[in-house]
């Protein structure tokens, strides 16, 4: 046996030894050298094979020994761990960023500098110990590589040089809500997952995962925060968006694929492989009415048509693929009955031990990591605007992210012991907490025994092990630039988006129209240099047009009196109405049970004339708390649109189903999208190179709000509203075809 260290100098040195050997032990024709990638580490050469010195010792470690399994690996590092080291690996912080929380285009990882609330990255990896964060950087492709490996390069330097899991939440679709997805950036644009659903092709959500597989892995990604396997069957709730819509059969086949594409397996998480991670467990679609459990008053899951284990079902296609991570959703889970009989504990699903332990450890049989949904463990204070919301100009004026928090059914309990709960119940990473001081209290207290937290850092370190990540965590900045969003993936992407496009009506077969047959053509929600561009003969005004496209959004209600996901994502309101005939529902303004907190306060502190520097206001009059309708704009122009007597042609970005009821008959073409770009719109209006709708409604469409808060049932999908004939317009499934 041999045994000698060497140094590797360059930024990353790969190391690709097949067949190499030595003559006291030829191991080759058993192991592939793998590829090693490196800053600072040394290079330790046994056996006629290379390893990395991760502790620093000069021996090959068991944990260092790429040929061993990554459950034998995991064994000798968590040995080796400090509590402190332990507690550092189960928190799941956030990278500090240049440009704030949620960055910017040109946004830089912070390494230097930082504040109490917002530590640079140093800081919490060399003295926090974390080596798990989620990314929001949205900058060029090679700078986030190269911030990614600087980050990388810093683990390296730590006691047992333990890489980054380097996560990200949904970074290649249309809607952009910060906390929630990514803006595109580089990275190759596709139609939202309800736009795949809407083509129930397995085949292409396969590909598409195993493209933005290849376009994370390139600039240091290797966790995907995705996909959201929650069922849509509540129209009024604001996350519809990310979900694969109201059928579970569809979001269980969609599910398996999407997360097959991303882990690079059919069955498991392997090499090059993105970790995983399905999410909201046990489903967190049937929030009540509507309202979303990101904030106070929308944290109850109601459960009227006794549905509850329809919202496990797509769980299973997760599970199927091997999927290496599950995320419980916020929610409260009120009067919710399962299959067994079982009364599920009315406590958020983060901290529910029978939905974690009993049921997904035990039923499902799943051994990957249970991470947290973002902020669960932190303090909700009952005086304070995590409970109340923000009512003065003082509350809006702190940062929303510093009382953010949704330990719903725990907000009494005190931190270490919350944390202590956490674990208990299931848990095995904290998300979005970057300070381990709690779970530390209450391993160093014995209120958590050791062998509890060895396990969940063992699920940790397998998984990281299991990508080959201990070999080569950094990645080439060179070689991102060519890879991310190239055309190849941008071709496939836009074939989504044509595709995916639902004919909803085309009165006396209109379309296609040839952009010739179009005539004159007045655009709204397409810009107009754009529309000339493609060959349209734009028009300045209604009356003077042959023809007038309209593209938006479905409408909603922002709650301004709440944290920033209830202005980001739109709930409530599904219709286009006047501002005029918009008013609060009843719901809307009533007060918590709990205490007096409400969604919309009306009569909230109003915003002054003037600025703090003597300028006007932009918020000016407005009240502080007030809740905001987006249609009215979009009503005013369809109406106009209508009356004009012309050739109408309304397309609608469906982020949530959209009420048509008031509009519909009044139209001669209506198409839904579910993340278009303008080209591929009109590409498929016009049948350009044969494109042409093909997508089938992922959920059915109501009349009207209205009956939607009505005969509603928030746990059961519109093709099985026992009131369905009054609810639903254009039925699940529906969508023309050209003729």
């Amino acid at each position: 046996m041999k045994m000698k260290v060497t140094k590797l100098s360059a930024l990353i040195a790969a190391v690709i030894l097949s067949g190499c050997n030595d003559s006291d032990n030829d191991n080759s024709s058993k192991f592939e050298q793998p590829v090693l990638s490196t800053k600072s580490l040394n290079i330790i050469e046994k056996d006629g094979y290379q390893f990395k010195d991760h502790n620093k010792d000069g021996e090959v470690n068991p944990f260092e020994d790429w040929r061993l399994s990554a459950s034998e690996r995991a064994d000798d590092l968590v040995a080796r761990m400090t509590d402190a080291e332990k507690a550092g690996a189960m928190m799941h912080g956030t990278f500090s960023i240049s440009a704030g929380i949620l960055g910017t285009s040109d946004s830089r990882l912070v390494f230097d500098g930082g504040s109490p609330m917002f530590p640079n990255n140093t800081v919490l990896i060399k003295e926090r110990l974390l080596n798990t964060f989620i990314t929001r950087q949205s900058a060029a492709v090679e700078v986030i590589a190269e911030d990614n490996n600087k980050a990388q390069e810093i683990a390296e330097q730590s006691r047992l040089g333990i890489p980054l899991s380097i996560s990200s939440d949904p970074r290649n679709h249309f809607n952009e809500a910060g906390g929630a997805s990514v803006g595109s950036g580089e990275f190759s644009k596709w139609t939202e997952t309800l736009g795949m659903a809407a083509l129930d092709d397995v085949e292409m959500v396969k590909n598409f995962a195993d493209i933005i597989r290849q376009e994370y892995l390139a600039v240091g990604i290797n966790q995907a925060l995705h996909p959201t396997a929650d069922v849509a069957t509540e129209p009024r709730w604001g996350r519809v968006n990310s979900t694969f819509g109201e059928d579970a059969l569809v979001s269980r086949r969609m599910t398996r694929a999407y997360v097959q594409g991303l882990q690079n397996s059919d069955t498991d998480l392997v090499k090059d492989g993105v970790w995983g991670v399905v999410k909201h467990f046990a489903g967190g679609g049937p929030q009540e009415n509507g309202l979303d459990a990101h904030y106070f008053v929308g944290r109850k899951q109601v459960y009227p048509g006794n549905n509850f284990d329809y919202h496990r079902i797509p769980f299973k296609g997760a599970f199927e693929a091997g999927v290496a991570g599950v995320m419980p959703y916020y929610g409260l889970p009120i009067d919710a009955v399962d299959k067994s009989g079982t009364k599920i504990e009315e406590v958020g699903f983060n901290y529910n031990k029978y939905l974690l332990t009993d049921v997904l450890r035990g039923e499902e049989k799943f051994e990957g990591v249970v991470l947290s949904d973002w902020l669960v463990a932190g303090d909700c204070l009952a005086d304070g605007p995590c409970q109340n919301g923000q009512q003065t100009l003082t509350d809006s004026e702190m940062n929303p992210f510093a009382y953010l928090a949704m330990p719903w059914g725990k907000e009494d309990v005190d931190a270490a012991e919350r944390a202590a709960q956490f674990v208990e119940a299931g848990v095995d990473s904290f998300g979005g907490i970057d300070d381990p001081s709690a779970l530390l209290a209450s391993i160093e207290s014995g209120r958590l025994p050791i062998e509890r937290i060895n396990l969940s850092v063992k699920r940790i370190m397998v998984n990281k092990f299991k990508q080959g990540l201990f070999e080569s965590p950094m990645v080439d900045p060179a070689a991102a630039k060519t890879i991310v969003g190239k055309a190849e993936f941008q071709t496939a992407a836009d074939d989504s988006q044509r595709r995916s496009v639902t004919l909803l009506k085309n009165e006396g077969d209109v379309l296609p129209l040839k952009t010739a047959e179009l005539g004159k053509v007045f655009v709204s929600g397409i810009g107009a240099d754009f529309a000339a561009a493609y060959g349209l003969t734009v028009v300045d005004k209604m009356a003077d047009a042959d023809t007038i496209i309209i593209r938006t959004q479905t409408p909603g209600l922002q709650a301004f009196a709440w944290n920033p996901f209830a202005i980001i994502m739109p709930m409530g309101e599904l219709g286009f109405i006047s501002d005029d005939d918009f008013a609060l529902r009843d719901y809307e303004l009533a007060k918590d049970s709990k205490n007096d907190a409400q969604l919309c306060y009306p009569d909230s502190e109003k915003y002054p004339a003037l600025d703090g520097e003597g300028n006007p206001h932009p918020l000016a009059g407005k009240a502080v708390g007030r809740c905001e309708y987006t249609g009215g704009a979009a009503y005013d122009l369809i109406s106009a649109a209508i009356d004009s007597g012309k050739r109408v042609i309304l397309d609608v970005f469906m982020i949530r189903p959209t009420a048509l009821g008031n509009i519909a008959d009044d139209i001669a073409v209506i198409t839904a999208n579910y993340g278009t770009s303008d080209q591929a719109f009109l590409d498929v209006i016009t049948n350009k190179n044969g494109a042409q709708p093909e997508g089938k409604l992922p959920f059915g469409l109501p009349f009207s709000t209205n009956v939607v808060e009505e005969f509603g049932l928030e746990d059961v999908p519109s093709f099985d509203e026992p009131e369905k004939a009054k609810i639903t317009q254009f039925e699940f499934g529906f969508g023309l075809s050209y003729k």
